[in-house]
C-alpha cells in the first residue's frame, strides 16, 4: 500500500536498520516539488491510488529510517496519551536524545494543549520559535508549528494533527485545501529516521482523511 521496499541505512542514534518510505497525496504537485526537494525521490501515478483519490497527485517520499506510522485517538486525551507513549519509546527504548525529537503541531491552539500535557508528564520542552532558542542546546524535546518547521530536519518527527483547517481569509476552498496539504507535506518531510503521525479517528479534514488513506486506513 504505497511503501517502498527496504533500503538498508543506519540510524546514528540507535542500532536500527530501515528506511522511510511513504506515499502522500496532494493536489498541487508543483508546489510540493518546491517545498522539500531534498527528500523527494520521484513523482508517480499509481492506478490504484488514482482510482481511490481522483484528481490527486501521488508523491513517493524516501529517506533513511523506519516506515512511517499512524496513530489514531478517540479524542484529544487519547491522542496525547499515544504521543507520550511514543516519546517514551524513542527516549527510553530506542535511546534517542531528547533534542533529536520534534513534535510538530498545526498552530498555536494545539501548541498550548500539547505543551501543557507533555510538561505535566515531566518532559522538558524547547519551542524552537522562542527568541532565546539555541539548536546547540541539549536535553529537551523540540516542539514547533508546521510553518516554523520549514527548512529544518529532525531524526524523529511526531506530527500531532488533532484537527487542521486553514483560516479561509481571501482563499477559496480549493486554495485553502491545497495549502493544508502542502503544509502537512512539509511537516512530514522534516523526519530523517522516524515519522509518527497522530490523528483523531473521527477526523473530518479532507487533508487528514486523505493522509490516513495513504496508511491504508478507511
Amino acid at each position: 500500500m504505497g511503501f517502498t521496499g527496504p533500503e538498508e541505512t543506519r540510524n546514528p542514534n540507535a542500532d536500527l536498520v530501515g528506511h522511510l518510505g511513504f506515499v502522500a497525496v496532494f493536489d498541487d504537485v508543483e508546489v510540493v516539488r518546491e517545498e522539500a526537494p531534498e527528500m523527494l525521490v520521484q513523482f508517480m501515478r499509481d492506478d490504484e491510488f488514482v482510482q481511490l483519490l481522483p484528481n490527486r497527485a501521488v508523491v513517493l517520499l524516501v529517506g533513511a529510517g523506519a516506515e512511517p506510522e499512524l496513530f489514531e485517538g478517540a479524542d484529544t486525551a487519547d491522542m496525547l496519551g499515544l504521543l507520550v507513549d511514543r516519546i517514551a519509546l524513542f527516549l527510553d527504548v530506542l535511546g534517542y536524545a531528547p533534542e533529536n525529537l520534534c513534535v510538530i503541531v498545526p498552530g498555536d491552539d494545539d501548541m498550548g494543549t500539547v505543551k501543557s500535557h507533555l510538561s505535566s508528564q515531566g518532559l522538558e520542552l524547547s519551542d524552537i520559535r522562542d527568541k532565546g532558542f539555541d539548536f546547540a542546546s541539549v536535553g529537551s524535546v523540540r516542539i514547533t508549528t508546521m510553518h516554523s518547521a520549514k527548512g529544518l530536519d529532525f531524526p524523529v518527527v511526531l506530527l500531532f494533527l488533532r484537527h487542521f483547517f486553514m483560516p479561509k481569509g481571501s482563499l477559496d476552498a480549493a486554495a485553502s485545501q491545497r495549502l493544508e496539504r502542502n503544509l502537512i507535506y512539509v511537516a512530514m518531510t522534516r523526519a530523517m529516521d522516524h515519522l509518527n503521525v497522530f490523528i483523531r479517528k473521527d477526523a473530518d479534514s479532507p487533508a487528514i482523511t486523505d493522509l490516513a488513506a495513504c496508511f491504508g486506513k478507511p
